[in-house]
């Protein structure tokens, strides 16, 4: 087992602490594996949670100075800083140590696992980033470690982290990618799982898949993605996808709803990865059906949507101000009733033509005073023209006085030009 392993364990325990029938039996042998592990629970903030499950038995197990914690190897150092929510130290632990006890994908492994328990989604994808540079340049000895699973486990939490961040489309885009680069993934997901608490489990990636298909693909396109042979492989991994699929496109709303709101809820809520977004997402799913209705519908009542759709009164009166306010629909919400404001869309159109007509008219009343001004301007021109050719006149007879005289010199101000 990888020790690794312990960190996703415990935060599971303490996300399902209440649920645990038999906490203290689970809680023993949680205590026995960190002890040999050579880690403590001293650091990690759900000590005082499990506190109250510890008996004299366990208590030894517990017992140990601080100082000892931290004075083991650089292995324990780092699974203590990580037990303990110091996860950029741990990761600079990790990233410090020697190449040769650990491989540069197994290394990278652990940083996206950390990375993710640190909700920071967009480093997974820049340390995948610089795995693939790695992987492309790499010379591989013939007797080298297989590590085709760990690159794929690594390809599949930068998946996770595409969904973590709430970009479902671009988790679609990344995992049909995945999906035709690798022909292993479908055996890599279909194989028992070697521990019962591994970081991601095999039903969490499945329902990560199904929620981010669901949520991204159109309601018009499920059709053609259903009919994709090279897909076919999924479907028959995922039988719960196809399922879901034919319902949607067979417009069955009501029993696929019965699906999405029990079996899927049931396990998403009852994942430490997906439960902190499921609000979200069923939300999202409900939201992109309600839309559905509004775009064929001029008219129709919430108590009816929630019927026939197998939704909450409560949800519909919740999703329903949100569609219309974030796409900016034309519908009023009046009681139990959502209508298309018709009026109000005439009314906004006059209005439209009213600003225009302003804008026409302030534009008119500008060219006006701009013709008056260049009329003005034209008579003044004239007039100073006119003016000027007498004066022209006048200045002509004084030069013609000057040309009959002799030698003598005259100025302007003496023939009385001046003005």
């Amino acid at each position: 087992m990888d020790k690794y392993e312990l960190l996703i364990a415990i935060e599971r325990i303490a996300f399902s602490w209440n649920e645990i029938p038999h906490r203290d039996l689970e809680l023993q042998k949680l205590l026995i594996r960190l002890s040999e592990a050579n880690i403590k629970l001293f650091d990690s903030p759900h000590n005082s949670l499990f506190l109250s499950g510890i008996t004299d038995e366990t208590r030894s197990l517990n017992c140990v100075s601080r100082d000892a914690d931290k004075s083991g190897d650089i292995e324990s150092l780092i699974l203590q800083e990580g037990l303990a929510h110091h996860y950029s130290n741990a990761i600079t632990l990790i990233e410090s140590s020697n190449l040769n006890m650990m491989g540069y994908v197994h290394k990278c492994r652990r940083v996206m696992r950390l990375h993710i328990l640190a909700s920071g989604y967009q480093n997974v994808l820049d340390v995948e980033s610089r795995l693939r540079t790695f992987l492309r340049t790499r010379v591989m000895p013939d007797n080298s470690f297989d590590d085709s699973e760990l690159i794929i486990e690594c390809k599949l939490l930068s998946f996770v982290a595409l969904f973590l961040q709430g970009e479902y489309f671009n988790a679609v885009h990344y995992f049909i990618n995945l999906f035709n680069e690798c022909p292993n993934l479908m055996d890599y997901l279909s194989a028992s799982e070697k521990f019962g608490d591994t970081f991601i489990s095999k039903s969490e990636y499945d329902l990560i898949i199904i929620i981010c298909l669901l949520t991204s693909i159109p309601l018009d396109n499920y059709t053609d993605f259903v009919t994709i042979d090279d897909i076919r492989p999924l479907f028959e991994r995922i039988p719960l996808l196809i399922r879901c699929l034919n319902l949607l496109i067979n417009t069955k709303y009501h029993d696929f709803f019965v699906i999405w709101q029990g079996t899927i809820q049931q396990q998403a809520c009852s994942s430490f990865i997906i439960f902190p977004r499921w609000a979200r997402i069923n939300s999202l799913m409900r939201c992109k059906i309600l839309f559905l209705y509004l775009r064929i519908s001029k008219m129709i009542n919430l108590s009816y949507l929630s019927k026939t759709l197998g939704i909450k009164y409560e949800a519909v009166i919740e999703d329903l101000p949100r569609i219309i306010q974030c796409c900016k629909l034309n519908f009023t919400i009046e009681g139990d009733l959502v209508y298309y404001n018709q009026k109000e869309s005439m009314d906004e159109i006059l209005d439209g033509v009213e600003q225009v007509h302003e804008k026409i008219e302030d534009k008119i009343s500008t060219m006006k005073s701009k013709n008056e001004a260049i009329r003005d301007f034209i008579q003044r021109a004239f007039k100073e023209h006119e003016e000027g050719s007498a004066s022209k006149e006048q200045k002509m007879d004084a030069g013609e006085l000057h040309e009959q005289s002799d030698d003598q010199e005259y100025k302007e101000e003496d023939l009385g030009m001046e003005e």
